[in-house]
């Protein structure tokens, strides 16, 4: 027996057009905000830095006393609430080491620059005013002395004081459809990249700027398309904002699948290196495996098996150096660009000769952020087992096994920094 009579049926038809109507309209308005945001263009860039991986001296190590003069131990202190599981982001700014772990204490730690000694935590996890759910970056304003952190979950960023911790407010970024995880503040404007559904249809952007008090999208650059080869997965590398301490004026830029790496400053972007080699991995080639179906990770394993050449990792700036490294089939490559002769020079990989006897078998720290006088690597928490174990070896130079730094170390300390410092 049909339960609805004919004008409730009538009613009822009625009821869902209206709502299906209602849906579309809401869909149709949300594609032509996305449709409609006018990207701005990079500025051109005379002086663009370009690094030839066809022609560049190949070499089997890179040796770092023949780029650093010397090496300073700081150990992070542990207690029950310092304890890192895993360092995602470094900065160190003001006599402060500034730890992000996302991953496993899903906390940001400050230490005192001068001995390591942790200070405290910034922010809890939980819902509350100064709280996040998934903290996923922080960026420092150094003109104002505040801390931001980026809640991935909520879509916040909160603001705090770097020398007390305390909290000051937070502002929730304006858009249900693009999300963000990644933050630089710089010169009054805050930067965020910018993540569509996959499966969305929009072609989308890369970069853009936020209002920071009112939440709004300002500014937006970069089709992923043209910059990213059309990668719109939510699976990132190391870091997108690549902090250069040396020059505070301005930030380096780069996506997983970008061949360059973009400057912001102040008053434009613009393309600062860009890679040239006949094997990078091309538009096509990233489509054909996405079109398969294949999950990021996945696609991200496959490219181990391609001969192709993609991603700009651990990427510093010291002195007249750039340093980073590259991806091609299962390697991990090298290169050290010197701005000055545009010189490139490639490597299999990097031997730590300061820490270690020089021995292929070594480890090398984690390069994560350089100031103007050096470089910090860290020893990952997991990897102080196999840190002890070439230490008890005897793998460790002269100088630095007869520090009591190392001789106070267990499996369960905090990491280890490395401050390399360079000839001037």
């Amino acid at each position: 027996m049909n339960i609805f009579t004919k004008r409730e049926n009538i009613t009822f038809c009625l009821l869902i057009l209206f709502i299906f109507s209602s849906c579309l309209n809401k869909s149709n308005k949300r594609k032509d905000h996305v449709d409609s945001v006018h990207l701005q263009s990079l500025s051109p860039n005379e002086n663009l830095y370009v690094v030839d991986l066809d022609k560049g001296e190949k070499q089997k190590f890179f040796y770092l006393s023949n780029i650093f003069k010397k090496v300073q131990l700081i150990t992070l202190e542990d207690t029950d609430n310092s304890l890192i599981g895993y360092v995602s982001k470094l900065i160190v700014d003001k006599n402060y080491i500034f730890v992000l772990d996302k991953s496993i204490a899903k906390s940001l730690f400050v230490f005192r620059r001068e001995d390591g000694k942790f200070i405290r935590k910034i922010g809890t996890i939980g819902q509350g005013p100064g709280e996040y759910r998934d903290i996923s970056d922080f960026t420092v304003d150094r003109e104002h002395d505040i801390i931001y952190i980026m809640d991935s979950k909520t879509q916040r960023i909160s603001w705090f004081d770097i020398d007390s911790g305390k909290y000051i407010k937070s502002v929730k970024i304006k858009n249900d459809l693009i999300r963000s995880f990644h933050i630089q503040y710089l010169f009054g404007k805050m930067y965020a990249d910018a993540y569509y559904p996959p499966k969305s249809g929009f072609e989308g952007f890369l970069l853009r700027t936020i209002n920071i008090s009112t939440g709004e999208q300002e500014e937006c650059w970069m089709k992923a398309n043209q910059y990213n080869k059309g990668w719109k997965e939510m699976y990132f590398g190391k870091n997108i904002f690549l902090s250069n301490e040396a020059d505070l004026t301005s930030v380096r830029y780069n996506e997983l699948f970008m061949d360059t790496v973009v400057a912001l400053n102040s008053e434009k972007i613009t393309p600062y290196l860009t890679l040239k080699s006949k094997n990078l991995l091309r538009f096509e080639d990233l489509q054909k495996m996405l079109d398969t179906g294949k999950s990021g990770s996945e696609v991200i394993s496959s490219l181990k098996t391609v001969d192709k050449i993609y991603g700009i990792s651990d990427y510093l700036e010291f002195g007249k150096y750039i340093f980073f490294y590259y991806y091609q089939k299962n390697n991990i490559n090298a290169v050290l660009y010197n701005k000055e002769t545009r010189e490139t020079q490639m490597a299999d990989g990097c031997i730590d000769d300061f820490v270690f006897k020089p021995d292929p078998a070594t480890i090398l720290p984690n390069f994560y952020c350089a100031d103007k006088k050096g470089v910090y690597g860290i020893i990952q928490p997991h990897e102080m087992n196999r840190f002890l174990k070439l230490c008890r070896d005897g793998y460790l130079s002269d100088n630095i096994s007869k520090s009591s730094i190392i001789k106070n170390l267990t499996e369960a300390s905090n990491p280890v920094l490395f401050y390399y410092e360079y000839e001037e």
